[in-house]
């Protein structure tokens, strides 16, 4: 499913900008 796929991105662009974070 597509959309699965969008949300599966979504957190792993969560979980980049959160190693980002001190």
């Amino acid at each position: 499913m597509i959309l699965k796929r969008i949300v599966d991105a979504k957190r792993e662009e969560v979980a980049f900008f959160r190693s980002l974070l001190p």
